[in-house]
């Protein structure tokens, strides 16, 4: 049961990070308002891969889930600095993923502060 359950939650990621890239090649298309969308959009995207990435590595599965509900609105926040460099050709490609991983430590060490206390 757990192996299964594992396996759809590894094929629902798949399927979102196929997905989620095309949705916002067609997002970015609608005049005025796309390029902010596809920004909040990528903000959520990159913010949440940094909390999928701590979360997963917690040992106990419910407090993953209560985390995940309670961080809803931190990815947008998280995430923003990730995609602003994305949006910046050559040398924000080459920070990008520098600040990815001082992100992800950042919030797990936070998170630990915060859970021991």
């Amino acid at each position: 049961k757990e192996w299964w359950a594992d396996m759809k939650y590894i094929f629902n990621e798949a399927l979102r990070s196929c997905l989620f890239p095309v949705l916002l090649l067609f997002v970015g298309l609608i005049p005025v308002i796309g390029i902010m969308l596809v920004f909040v959009l990528e903000s959520h995207l990159l913010g949440r891969e940094s909390i999928i990435a701590y979360t997963d590595s917690l040992t106990d599965p419910d407090e993953a889930l209560e985390l995940r509900g309670k961080w809803r609105w931190l990815p947008i926040r998280i995430g923003w600095l990730p995609t602003i460099l994305a949006f910046i050709p050559f040398i924000g490609w080459l920070f990008l993923p520098l600040s990815l991983t001082y992100e992800v430590i950042g919030l797990a060490f936070l998170a630990e502060q915060s859970r021991n206390k």
